[in-house]
């Protein structure tokens, strides 16, 4: 891996001393981590807790996580640094994954990446199952701050959800799902409004198009509209 120095320079000495150590430690526990499914639930538990501990004493606000890899000619398995969506922390988050050392069957990323296009991933309800097959979106313009952008999301079922007052739950599982589809960084910086709705009988019709379509659309957006500053 080749370092970023523009996010290397920025780290203390203590910062670059925990992010060493961490990554010495996560090579020496890649097996474990390749064999996690076949571990005990306390195993796992114990394992993820002390990664996130470390990911923690490197600096707060960054967490790591860790599994199978989502693309199919890729390596088998992938740690992910993440900044959960804050902003403050996406330096962080890219200098400790830029500290990376060469790690055999596993892809290192910045930031969650956005989700490839025929992958298929769901979300986990009390009131049911989410896949993006359930979702169309709308783009959203605001005529006097044309720079900010806001979607639109339609949703199978959505009175269902609504009729058992769990439009918060959803909307918490929905910005989940954009995130994975479009990524962590664009996710944080390039969607300043998301609102849920019912989708329409024809939502093409009306203008939605399928969720796996946004991140282009949000592309060409900011091809005219650059992001707003933070």
């Amino acid at each position: 891996m080749t370092f970023n120095h523009k996010y290397l320079a920025m780290l203390t000495e203590k910062e670059t001393l925990a992010a060493q150590q961490f990554w010495n430690w996560f090579d020496q526990n890649r097996l474990p981590f390749e064999f996690f499914e076949e571990m005990s639930p306390e195993q796992q538990e114990e394992i993820l807790d002390k990664a996130a501990e470390m990911a923690f004493d490197y600096s707060e606000g960054v967490a790591v996580q860790i599994g199978r890899n989502m693309v199919p000619a890729g390596p088998t398995f992938r740690i992910i640094v993440s900044a959960n969506g804050q902003t403050a922390y996406f330096d962080k988050a890219k200098a400790l994954a830029a500290l990376a050392p060469e790690l055999p069957n596993w892809q290192v990323y910045a930031l969650m990446p956005p989700l490839q296009r025929g992958i298929q991933i769901r979300f986990n309800l009390e009131s049911g199952i989410l896949y993006p097959d359930d979702m169309w979106f709308q783009i959203m313009e605001a005529p006097d701050q044309p720079q900010f952008l806001g979607v639109h999301i339609a949703l199978r079922h959505f009175g269902h959800y609504e009729a058992a007052d769990k439009l918060e739950e959803l909307q918490c599982i929905v910005i989940q799902m954009v995130a994975n589809i479009i990524g962590e960084e664009s996710w944080a910086l390039d969607v300043q409004h998301l609102q849920l709705g019912p989708l329409p009988p024809d939502p093409m019709e009306e203008g939605f198009q399928a969720l796996y379509d946004l991140p282009d659309h949000i592309a060409e957006f900011r091809k005219e509209w650059p992001r707003p500053e933070l």
